[in-house]
């Protein structure tokens, strides 16, 4: 019933907007083009999605940070949408931007490997 938008209590939606507005924050501080918001939005994908690969299984973190598996669970689901909306931001601010994307430096070539193994 409630798989993709939960109950949500006041606190939640009160760390939820926080999460949201902080990531805001730093995307768009001092930023001068779309180029530099594109690679700021890569950076804190991967910022965001950190947390998410942090130990063998979620009852495991949710141990270590002394919260109940329900809320570790809501915390890691924002973290993955917070990810996944920033590599798509990531993406097309580089694809708006006309970055040349050749496959000399080893940067470009993790990118294509990530996105093949994705794929």
């Amino acid at each position: 019933r409630y798989r993709l938008l939960g109950p949500w209590t006041r606190a939640d939606l009160i760390i939820q907007l926080s999460y949201i507005t902080s990531n805001c924050f730093c995307l768009i501080f001092r930023v001068t083009d779309i180029t530099t918001a594109g690679i700021r939005a890569g950076h804190l994908s991967l910022i965001n999605i950190l947390p998410l690969f942090l130990g063998p299984h979620l009852r495991f973190i949710a141990d270590v940070l002394s919260v109940s598996l329900s809320k570790f669970r809501l915390i890691h689901r924002y973290a993955r949408l917070m990810s996944f909306g920033l590599v798509c931001l990531h993406v097309l601010a580089i694809a708006v931007s006309r970055t040349k994307f050749a496959l000399d430096s080893t940067t470009n070539i993790s990118a294509a490997v990530v996105i093949t193994s994705l794929l």
